[in-house]
């Protein structure tokens, strides 16, 4: 019973654990949730709820009652500002592994940035120092995230351009960011970090991120290692003088059993004398 518990934990069919809490650190009904939200005592990541204030959706209403167009270049320039205020204020803390910021619409989700760490003690550095703090006159709300692994969490169709529920979705839009502000960012790490914010489209495979090259490489080298291992145990002549040496003994035994089974049988009578004289001498 607890294995199937286990094997069930966090997905549709636990009855009990809310999935989308334990994926996205998000969940669209709150506290009014049938299911228990289990928040991690300790993560690598952080969540702060709903600090990028989207200028789209702030934007003031125009004659017609309806938000006023706003220039797309001018808003990617304002989220790329506050992508670089977030990260070199969090930086301080410790080793950042990725900053995603959400670009949904819904109330448990909007704005919401989650940061990754290194290593759970950063995580931890930054929860503690970022509490009663304001960013833009606007209290930051923040807490450990049971997000670890952003491939779970976020929206495959999104980086696609292909997601038909928009920013409704209830997976993680990841707002995409510039290749050069990561560069400028991550590049400090000197080790490779990038902080990419597609975890779908040209990421690695899961596992290590073994390119498909290198893993036929390695695929032929094994193979060559089982051929080699078969020519040198199971060169064609010892394995036909084995096969000609089971065969033998099988021969061997079968005829030692085909003597014992047309050696003569005595008939009847003899038999019966035989019993009688068996039960003879018992007496």
């Amino acid at each position: 019973m607890a294995q199937h518990l286990a094997t069930i934990f966090g997905t549709e069919k636990d009855r009990v654990n809310c999935p989308f809490y334990f994926k996205i650190g998000a969940c669209r009904h709150g506290d009014r949730c049938s299911r228990i939200h289990n928040k991690p005592t300790i993560s690598p990541t952080i969540l702060l709820h709903n600090l990028y204030m989207n200028p789209v959706l702030n934007a003031p209403l125009g004659p017609d009652g309806l938000p006023i167009p706003v220039d797309p270049q001018k808003v990617q320039q304002f989220f790329e500002d506050f992508y670089e205020d977030v990260f070199l204020e969090l930086d301080k803390y410790g080793r950042v592994e990725h900053v995603c910021i959400c670009d949904n619409l819904a109330d448990h989700m909007v704005g919401n940035v989650y940061v990754k760490y290194r290593d759970e003690e950063a995580a931890a550095k930054a929860l503690n120092g970022l509490q009663g703090r304001f960013y833009a006159g606007k209290p930051i709300q923040v807490e450990f995230s049971p997000v670890t692994d952003f491939r779970e969490s976020t929206c495959r169709q999104y980086e696609e351009g292909t997601c038909t529920r928009g920013g409704y979705c209830n997976f993680m839009h990841v707002r995409p960011v510039s290749k050069e502000l990561r560069k400028q960012c991550f590049g400090r790490y000197g080790d490779g970090t990038t902080g990419s914010t597609q975890f779908h489209v040209g990421a690695p495979p899961r596992g290590g991120g073994r390119r498909y090259d290198d893993h036929r490489r390695s695929y032929g080298r094994r193979y060559d290692d089982r051929r080699g291992y078969n020519s040198r145990s199971y060169d064609r002549r010892d394995r036909r003088d084995r096969y000609d040496g089971r065969y033998d003994d099988r021969r061997g035994r079968r005829d030692r059993y085909d003597d014992d089974r047309h050696r003569r049988r005595d008939e009847s009578a003899e038999r019966r004398a035989r019993i009688a004289q068996w039960n003879a001498e018992a007496r």
